[in-house]
């Protein structure tokens, strides 16, 4: 009876231990997801809806927000200058804080999420009155002050809530600061991170033939949804293209036709030769045997029916002998409407047998 009892304890003990796996931080239980990121279940300070702010030491997710660590893989560090620090251990998340003590213009900070909302977290330094940039879709905030932060805490750096859910693309850049401070970042709850290895953009032509004036649409398909895709050419002289892909060729020449999808590196291109506009001669009065061709003046070519042949070179001829001749003679056009000529305004005249 003790025996089984032992057995009851042990297996209640083990699914209160499953039952609570997830990040304790702080004194506060957050719930782990299988992408490596917790859920939060608190507020800040127990309030009813999220009370955190910038600036604020929220040690964990509140309520409707999802937490990844700064070590995560979908979280893409600039190659030199990042040290994992353990220093900053009030507020923080997770084992260490991403640093990087010297910044420059190619120090980076880059990843994809699923969402309409975003926090970022740092480390405070009360007398650094300096702050980074973050870069949304192309679109460019200022973060903190890492001085809004008490100094050696991790606090909120950055809060923004009214995106549009969808995927977004983001960078955090040197704005001047001395440092860039990474802890973790916080997304919706039914977002994600997205993997910047399975992002791609493709054109559905790899080159393009116009004609000078001639117009024709390239369609880009890319693995992330309803982002921007920005357009461009290379010599707007040869070809332009417009924000939704269309080209229109310009003079004759060969360019590049690039698109690109916005805030990203992540680019595809087409290109695009143009020719000059094909020269249309004008067309001939068909042939038919046995018919009357007479010029005029002004270029035109009338015909006549064969049977009126006699008749005309007769008026024709008369006329230019003997001023008294009805100077206008009436034919039968190949449509078999009337027309009539006046003899001054014939240059001369063709029988084709």
């Amino acid at each position: 009876m003790n025996k089984q009892f032992k057995k009851i304890l042990i297996m209640f003990v083990m699914v209160l231990t499953i039952m609570g796996i997830g990040a304790i931080e702080n004194g506060i239980i957050a719930n782990a997801t299988t992408d490596g990121a917790v859920v939060g279940i608190e507020n800040l300070n127990n309030t009813s809806e999220n009370s955190g702010k910038i600036g604020d030491k929220i040690s964990n997710p509140e309520k409707g927000w999802k937490r990844y660590d700064d070590i995560n893989k979908k979280i893409v560090y600039s190659e030199n200058g990042w040290n994992d620090s353990t220093f900053f251990t009030d507020g923080k998340f997770g084992k260490t804080t991403k640093v990087c003590m010297n910044p420059n213009n190619e120090t980076t900070i880059k990843f994809e999420f699923k969402g309409s909302k975003l926090r970022t977290y740092g480390a405070g330094y009360s007398t650094m009155y300096s702050h980074n940039v973050i870069s949304i879709d192309g679109i460019k905030y200022n973060m903190a002050n890492w001085s809004d932060i008490s100094n050696n805490v991790i606090g909120c750096s950055f809060e923004i809530r009214d995106l549009q859910y969808k995927d977004h693309i983001v960078t955090i850049e040197y704005g001047g600061s001395e440092r860039i401070y990474l802890d973790s970042v916080d997304i919706d709850e039914d977002g994600c991170l997205i993997d910047s290895n399975n992002i791609s953009l493709t054109l559905d032509k790899s080159s393009l033939s116009l004609k000078e004036g001639s117009s024709d649409k390239l369609i880009a398909t890319t693995t992330l949804s309803a982002v921007d895709v920005t357009w461009s050419s290379s010599d707007e002289n040869i070809a332009t293209v417009d924000e939704n892909g269309k080209v229109t060729g310009v003079k004759e020449g060969t360019c590049t036709v690039t698109a690109q999808i916005k805030g990203t590196d992540f680019k595809a291109t087409c290109e695009v030769t143009v020719t000059k506009e094909d020269i249309v001669e004008p067309e001939e009065p068909s042939i038919e045997n046995g018919s009357l061709y007479i010029e005029m003046i002004d270029g035109n070519i009338k015909r006549a029916d064969k049977s009126q042949i006699e008749k005309f070179k007769k008026w024709f001829i008369s006329r230019d002998l003997d001023e008294t001749e009805s100077p206008i003679f009436k034919i039968t056009n190949a449509k078999g409407n009337s027309e009539y000529l006046v003899h001054d305004k014939v240059v001369g005249f063709e029988i084709r047998e």
